[in-house]
């Protein structure tokens, strides 16, 4: 395992850039404890197999989407919903459901309608908290669409409360930046911009150029950085200027179909959000696809951010690339990156799950700290039938759930702790809320969590953002940590006739600006000796 970084420190002012790369290279597989990690199946049938996943902002549902273009799902509208089209390759009148609101804790699904195709395409909650996709394929290509908040209940509605399908866009028609190489500025006046990274990366071999799906990060300047194929960026979209183009990365391709993801790691309030490191794991070579990253090789790999700071990779395989029919040796285990330990020390091998997670899955973090994982389908017309051949892949329609370990085990972390109250949900920026926090409630079911010694409690207090999880990239990943300007020392607090007694209390300050925390909803964690609280808040930043 090799970190590529030291080429790629950038000091602008005050701040500064670290490109961290885990390059290709040959390391062994590591014994699996049996305690590291839970998994639990949400559902069998969700009805459709999941190639986009968002987390809605306060119920903490879940909407899923598929491409709507080729054929059945396995759910129709309970009233007999139809339309009828013309883009579809099998059907031209369509009473399928390729879009639902799933209940992750109660199974409950609800079907909504989608008008057009979302293959390829993007998402997004917005600042009021509403979900806007954009793009698509065929008669989507150009098309957005809007999921308004008050439709991410399961309970059925009086009215039809659906996808809202909106003008035609001005932006790229997905994320294929091979069929057009521009964006949209935010000026409406400004009309289309063409970038040239997507001509510079695109490697010319039929379907197969490495640089669709280019992970872009917005960074606490203002600026993106835009990472395509081996080639990356630092940007300005408000001035349409390259401000510095960084080394191409050693080995091989990254993006598209080489099927690898990138996380920004989480922004610290210690160095007032001037460091930022860019995390690229997993990809497949050019021609002849070896795979050898991390603890194992990984392609189709997502990369979710935990709220004790650390990275899940969880779904892909050990072979091949993305796209139909493609992909073998699938990889079971997640691993677990502790960007805090030195190199060398930084992977966990976790439990394996039973169900492969290939092409077009998804994973989600849910507002419990476990990572939901969906999806799963190689076919372009889908196949339910059993797999027959070592990448025939059923499509896959369960939904399974992982709880990742967190410092639950250890000697005197004590537990994870539960969020009494936030007395502010709705803030502006450089506000500061007050928490209330105490100990998990003992279970009869379960031993206390173990504390032995009297170590001063250690906090770390997040916000992570929910967001779009689509083809290995979680479109609008962010997870920051807040200033906690006091904490109460008083003695722990207990729970006695079903009341709370010396509550710990803080006051947490927000960030002061949009490039730090964009307006949004996001979910506040107490992080207490490794350990997340037991569910989070829901802040929405304003």
């Amino acid at each position: 395992m090799e970190f590529w970084n030291a080429p790629s420190r950038r000091k602008c002012g005050q701040w500064s850039l670290v490109i961290i790369v885990v390059a290709i290279g040959l390391s062994s597989l590591q014994a699996v404890d049996a305690g590291l990690g839970e998994w639990r199946l949400v559902t069998k049938n969700a009805g459709i197999s999941a190639m986009h996943a968002a987390v809605a902002p306060v119920l903490g549902t879940v909407v899923l989407l598929h491409q709507t273009k080729t054929g059945p799902s396995n759910i129709t509208f309970p009233d007999g919903r139809c339309r009828n089209i013309t883009y579809d390759l099998l059907l031209k009148t369509v009473c399928y459901v390729h879009s639902v609101i799933l209940d992750p804790t109660s199974e409950v699904v609800r079907p909504i309608m989608v008008m057009t195709d979302t293959q390829g395409s993007s998402g997004q909650f917005l600042g009021e908290g509403s979900l806007s996709q954009t793009g698509g394929d065929l008669e989507g290509k150009k098309r957005t669409s809007n999921l308004s908040t008050k439709c991410y209940t399961t309970v059925a509605q009086r009215r039809y409360c659906d996808w809202v399908e909106g003008d035609h866009c001005r932006g790229t028609p997905n994320l294929h930046t091979r069929e057009l190489p521009t964006y949209a500025s935010p000026s409406p006046k400004a009309g289309l911009i063409n970038l040239q990274l997507p001509r510079d990366t695109d490697d010319g071999r039929g379907s197969s150029p490495n640089n669709l799906y280019p992970f872009v990060h917005l960074l606490p300047t203002g600026q993106l950085y835009i990472f395509a194929n081996r080639d990356s960026i630092l940007y300005d979209y408000n001035q349409n200027v390259v401000v510095r183009k960084f080394d191409k990365i050693p080995d091989n391709p990254r993006n598209y179909p080489s099927g690898s993801s990138s996380v920004m790691l989480p922004l610290v309030y210690n160095d007032n959000f001037k460091k930022v490191e860019i995390l690229v794991c997993g990809g497949a070579a050019t021609g002849s696809v070896v795979m050898e990253t991390m603890p194992m090789p990984r392609c189709m790999g997502d990369m979710v951010i935990l709220p004790n700071l650390n990275v899940m990779l969880i779904n892909g395989v050990k072979r091949d690339y993305q796209g139909w029919k493609s992909g073998s040796e699938t990889i079971l285990n997640p691993v677990l990156y502790n960007p805090r330990k030195v190199a060398g020390n930084r992977f966990t091998v976790l439990n394996p799950t039973q169900t492969p997670r290939v092409y077009h899955s998804t994973a989600n973090l849910l507002t419990d700290g476990s990572i939901m994982v969906a999806g799963s389908n190689t076919h372009q017309y889908r196949s339910f039938q059993s797999m027959k051949s070592n990448v025939d892949f059923p499509t896959e329609l369960s939904v399974k759930a992982f709880m990742p370990p967190y410092a639950e085990n250890k000697p005197n972390s004590g537990g994870r702790p539960v969020i009494i109250s936030v007395n502010a949900t709705n803030v502006k920026y450089r506000a500061t809320i007050e928490s209330s926090t105490g100990p998990s409630p003992p279970s009869p079911f379960s031993p206390p969590p173990m504390r032995t010694v009297s170590n001063p409690d250690s906090f770390v207090f997040t916000m992570t953002s929910s967001f779009w999880s689509s083809h290995l990239f979680s479109f609008g990943q962010r997870v920051v940590t807040l200033n906690p300007l006091n904490i109460t020392t008083q003695p722990e607090s207990r729970m006695e006739n079903g009341r709370w007694v010396n509550a710990r209390t803080v006051q947490l300050r927000i960030p002061s600006h949009y490039t730090v925390l964009p307006r949004t909803y996001y979910m506040l964690w107490v992080v207490k000796n490794g350990n997340p609280s037991s569910s989070c808040a829901w802040i929405r930043i304003r």
